[in-house]
């Protein structure tokens, strides 16, 4: 079981999971998500590799004997596992909730990304002479993706397991995922990103309004943490009844999963890592703007930035 809206690295740790079950101990396994995958670069991953995962909205999950979840966790509150299900098993590099210490699992947040714990297990259980083409690449897609090229949050662990799993990947099929083709909705999106898009100091806020899918929060705000004069990027999008945002620092020390809870009422609807992070507010539709003015405040008093006047990032000189 994956993570709501699954990214590259939930994706590719799933599979290679059941890829180690499958050839070490010959046990099957579905896997399974709920949400989204939208993003292009993803869409191409889950496309051009065949990954066989299955999208659910309703669980029927008695024929299964153990329930894990890669790339979450039980109480992490971005996942849809139904409550009458009980997880037997994580593989992580989140955070460690208190409530994960009697459930079995592999949980490492010294290391960049879960897929560099797989290359591992495949590694420990001689099998990655058998690993197929394109297992391979997904996986070495996730740890590139995961630690953008190799440079946020990259132990020397995820830089070996990188090394040992490219070499097996196929390069093409690695270089369409890493640049689709894009959709329209994506120049719509980055249009009203730069248009919404405000600046204070070192910081910057976006508020998208109304998104197609979650995916495209986190995608822009990596995107501003880019600016020479950022150091911090917020990032927000109405998506069904949540607010969904992104948070990112280009600072070492930035502690952004810790500080993102300070942002959200129910703690566990946010989480993440040293320099990046994410989660949402519950919210009806009229509700909307009034906790994206909060979040803002609460944004900017992060930094002691208190009654401070925005400005558009583009606005005329």
């Amino acid at each position: 079981m994956l993570h709501d809206h699954p990214d590259p690295d939930a994706i590719a740790s799933a599979s290679g999971l059941s890829f180690l079950f499958q050839n070490r101990y010959n046990i099957s396994s579905d896997i399974f998500y709920t949400g989204l995958i939208s993003r292009a670069e993803n869409r191409a991953m889950v496309k051009e590799l065949n990954l066989l995962i299955k999208h659910r909205t309703v669980f029927r999950l008695r024929k299964h004997d153990i329930i894990a979840l890669i790339d979450t966790q039980p109480e992490a509150g971005n996942h849809s596992l139904p409550e009458q299900y009980k997880c037997d098993f994580i593989i992580d590099h989140h955070p460690q909730y208190a409530t994960s210490k009697n459930i079995l699992n592999l949980i490492d947040t010294k290391i960049g990304a879960t897929a560099s714990l797989i290359v591992e297990l495949l590694s420990q259980a001689d099998l990655l002479d058998k690993i197929h083409p394109y297992l391979a690449t997904a996986l070495t897609y996730a740890i590139r993706s995961e630690t953008q090229e190799l440079g946020r949050e990259t132990s020397d662990r995820d830089i070996n397991a990188y090394l040992t799993i490219y070499p097996k990947s196929n390069i093409r099929q690695l270089s369409k995922i890493s640049y689709p083709s894009l959709p329209n909705i994506y120049y719509k999106m980055l249009y009203k990103a730069l248009q919404q898009a405000q600046i204070h100091k070192n910081l910057i806020c976006v508020h998208l309004n109304q998104v197609p899918f979650p995916e495209i929060v986190a995608e822009m705000a990596d995107m501003f943490l880019r600016h020479q004069r950022v150091t911090w990027t917020l990032c927000t999008g109405r998506y069904k009844n949540r607010l969904v945002f992104s948070l990112r620092s280009s600072q070492p020390d930035a502690k952004a999963g810790k500080m993102v809870k300070r942002l959200v009422p129910v703690k566990k609807y946010a989480g993440g890592h040293g320099t990046f992070a994410g989660g949402f507010i519950k919210v009806t539709d009229d509700q909307f703007e009034s906790v994206e003015q909060s979040v803002q405040i609460k944004f900017s008093e992060l930094f002691d930035y208190n009654n401070i006047k925005w400005k558009l990032l583009l606005e005329k000189e």
